[in-house]
């Protein structure tokens, strides 16, 4: 545990946290409502759901959720009602809840089949905690488990809310982002860096006009077409142009765009560049092109790195051939249908 952290730190370390199990419990969706006919799957979904929940139940933990019920106290006095009943659904879950009698007659809490479950099978290997788990079987641990995992969810659910509805008056104190990150090969040469500042990390050259030619020459013709439309764009937000940006955007997605001053506003504090390697799905009738910030005078990348930045999405015209933008932001497919 950090005793030196500031109750700030705690909160915002919690939110990361649950950021963090909503990922993993949104990639394996269950029904935790259902108390009958589930399968592998579902027994699967609540077991990771467990693993990744013994951290806010764990009283030496940085997020145990006492600690953190706590600390919002001492920071958000105005919400102290509705912390206290939250600390009293989160003591209820242990005190009254259910208790599994095995074939030889035994009580088990419902903490006892957590810990049994998580500590003695999916993380270690326990002899004494496999022995007491064989008087029972799966299907009961399961369905003690996924009722500890609901009543925990709700909990941390509730708490994330509130604080996350209380942070915009505190200062949380997010790092200051330098350098961009990059991921590249050890046999990528330290002393070949020329650049400073922002993308110093990267082993890369100065641009010049030599290698712009060179690029023009080595691309086809939708990569040309595609880095034409998204430079204007991107230039017509930078100058202010915003109405000659309603003809570069997909006729779909024409109302999502709306005048354009929010993404100018946002794209013109970040001195930006466009990445110059275009990449398409499958039948290449949809492009991605990478928005860098901090880009300066432009630089050359010759070997293989990996950055990361938002991405500016197009869509072919299959009438006429063009490109139209779609959106910008994460890499999506406009083609995908939602499940």
């Amino acid at each position: 545990m950090s005793g030196s952290r500031n109750n700030k730190e705690y909160l915002s370390l919690f939110l990361k946290t649950v950021d963090w199990y909503r990922i993993f419990a949104n990639s394996l969706p269950t029904d935790l409502d259902k108390d009958f006919d589930y399968d592998d799957k579902d027994i699967v979904a609540v077991n990771i759901r467990a693993m990744q929940l013994r951290k806010f139940i764990t009283k030496n933990d940085n997020v145990y959720i006492e600690r953190i019920i706590g600390k919002s106290q001492e920071l958000f006095p105005q919400r102290n009602k509705e912390l206290e009943s939250l600390k009293v659904d989160y003591n209820k879950t242990f005190s009254d809840s259910l208790i599994l009698y095995d074939v030889r007659g035994n009580e088990h809490n419902i903490r006892d089949i957590f810990d049994d479950v998580i500590y003695g099978v999916l993380l270690h290997a326990d002899f004494n905690r496999n022995d007491r788990l064989s008087y029972s079987n799966v299907y009961t641990h399961h369905f003690m488990i996924k009722t500890l995992v609901k009543s925990i969810e709700t909990v941390i659910n509730k708490l994330y809310n509130i604080i996350f509805q209380e942070v915009h008056e505190y200062d949380f104190n997010l790092p200051v982002i330098e350098k961009a990150e990059v991921i590249r090969s050890r046999q990528t040469l330290e002393g070949t860096r020329k650049l400073t500042g922002y993308w110093s990390n990267l082993v890369a050259d100065e641009l010049d006009v030599n290698k712009v030619d060179e690029f023009v020459q080595e691309v086809d013709q939708d990569q040309l077409m595609v880095m034409e439309t998204a430079t204007k764009f991107l230039t017509n937000l930078i100058t202010g142009n915003l109405k000659h940006n309603k003809h570069l955007v997909h006729d779909s997605m024409t109302e999502a765009w709306g005048d354009f001053k929010d993404i100018s506003t946002l794209i013109e504090n970040m001195d930006p560049g466009i990445g110059t390697t275009v990449a398409f799905n499958g039948n290449r009738s949809v492009a991605y092109v990478k928005i860098l910030k901090n880009v300066g005078k432009g630089f050359v990348i010759s070997s293989p790195q990996l950055i990361t930045s938002d991405v500016l999405t197009l869509i072919k015209e299959q009438t006429n051939g063009s490109w139209k933008i779609y959106s910008y932001g994460d890499r999506i497919d406009p083609f995908e249908k939602d499940a």
